[in-house]
């Protein structure tokens, strides 16, 4: 599993890929693929086989194509061929721990993660009553909810927190 090319692979599953475990765990729930206007493009087979920013796996013609979101409540998945609307200055986590002696109390500087074999990202934590704002100095590629971000100073891992 190491060797993927895409980091949206589960990398517990070393005997099948995750679609097929996905499947067989779950099932298929079948629902509408949308794209940002509302126009009903296609269907999917359950909005669990997608996640963010995913390209691998959309079967449209005319693409690329990239997830752009979803409705959990009426099961619909959006796309867009517009890679540049996934990109993001800002998100919030919650909840977040501090695994240094200190909780963050003000803005500081440091190195962001929010995907595996990112590059750190480089970017302003900013406490906000019980939650984190991360602010980026450039946009990130689909940060998703639910997912989680790491923060580092240097060579320390500071903590981290639960996309929301």
């Amino acid at each position: 599993m190491a060797n993927k090319k895409e980091s949206q692979d589960f990398c517990y599953i070393a005997r099948q890929s995750l679609c097929p475990f996905l499947k067989e765990k779950i099932g298929e729930k079948q629902g509408l693929i949308l794209d940002l206007k509302g126009n009903i493009l296609s269907k999917h087979q359950g909005l669990h086989f997608f996640t963010l920013g995913q390209r691998k796996g959309i079967k449209l013609s005319g693409g690329p194509y990239f997830v752009a979101g979803w409705d959990k409540k009426k099961n619909s998945l959006f796309i867009t061929k517009n890679k540049k609307t996934l990109y993001k200055k800002e998100l919030f986590v919650f909840p977040y721990h501090s695994i240094s002696e200190k909780r963050i109390t003000k803005p500081i500087h440091a190195q962001v993660k929010t995907r595996y074999q990112q590059k750190l990202s480089q970017g302003y934590l900013i406490p906000e009553k019980r939650k984190l704002k991360i602010i980026f100095k450039k946009n990130i590629f689909a940060p998703c909810p639910g997912q989680f971000a790491v923060f580092y100073q240097k060579n320390r891992c500071l903590g981290g927190g639960r996309i929301i």
